[in-house]
């Protein structure tokens, strides 16, 4: 059901509850204008009908008080309804926008996916290695290796660390096997499909860190650049020990999975975690960074 069908049909039912409320107003006021007319022993017989418990079994129901107890049932019913299709108007509109931002991201990052192919070298050393599979993306392979002499002395160090990473390899994706072998209380609720997807978010960061590090050495130092150096060299670690990585906080700004609800983006960091896929460390000041294993 669209938006628009969903207003039409709340709408008719305000109309329907007002036409409603107005009729038993004017029903009350017979009423009323009833009881004044009525001798008071009538009166006194009508509120003891008022109760259906006090009410004995074989006593009549003054026909206008049957209609009000009908019309008041109905009225109940009809509200009981209301409230259901607010709520189901409440979700549509909810799983609406939820669908809109998350195509929206899913189109940001095919653009940026698009962008990285496209300022990837045409040849890469070792493009196919022993056993036939492609190699994953080497920034030491487009040139980070004169990486020291494009950059000051407080960044040769970083850019040296980012130079000593060769072929510094994707996190794989998860295998149905894999997510199989961990207990139910590990895996939680999250589905394959969903760490998959992170699993390739986490990916195009990494190539994103990695090849705004590599552009040191076609001497281009644009504002991102200078960020993800500086990023690089408040967080790495000896514990890393040369294998890639990126920060926590690099994922927060760039990945859906993180978008979906804290809980759920741990959830998803400690499944991989526990496949022995990435590994968290904590560095200076207490800045979260995830090693690829």
């Amino acid at each position: 059901m669209s938006t628009a069908n969903v207003t039409e049909v709340t709408a008719a039912f305000q109309k329907v509850m007002t036409g409603l409320n107005d009729d038993v107003e004017r029903l009350g006021d017979l009423a009323a204008i009833r009881s004044s007319l009525m001798p008071p022993s009538a009166v006194s017989e009508s509120s003891e009908n008022s109760d259906p418990n006090a009410r004995n079994a074989g006593a009549p129901i003054n026909p206008v008080k049957a209609q009000l107890l009908q019309i008041e049932s109905a009225i109940k019913s009809m509200e009981e309804r209301v409230d259901t299709l607010t709520m189901v108007v409440e979700d549509e509109k909810l799983a609406e926008a939820n669908l809109k931002k998350t195509r929206d991201e899913a189109a940001a990052m095919q653009q940026m996916l698009k962008e990285a192919v496209k300022n990837l070298p045409k040849k890469l050393p070792g493009d196919v290695n022993a056993s036939g599979a492609a190699a994953p993306f080497s920034p030491a392979s487009t040139g980070a290796a004169s990486l020291p002499s494009q950059l000051s002395p407080s960044e040769s160090s970083t850019a040296s660390s980012v130079r000593t990473l060769e072929n510094p390899p994707a996190i794989s994706l998860v295998t149905e096997k894999e997510l199989s072998s961990l207990d139910r209380s590990a895996r939680g609720r999250v589905t394959i499909g969903a760490l998959n997807d992170a699993v390739s978010s986490i990916n195009a960061c990494l190539l994103e860190k990695y090849q705004q590090l590599s552009q040191a050495s076609k001497g281009k130092k644009t504002k991102k650049f200078q960020q993800f150096v500086v990023d690089h060299r408040e967080t790495v670690t000896e514990e890393h020990e040369g294998r890639p990585f990126v920060s926590e906080q690099h994922l927060r700004d760039s990945c859906a999975f993180f978008r979906s609800g804290e809980s759920t983006a741990k959830s998803i960091l400690g499944i991989l975690r526990n496949l022995k896929k990435i590994k968290q460390i904590q560095g200076k000041g207490g800045r979260v960074t995830y090693c690829v294993l």
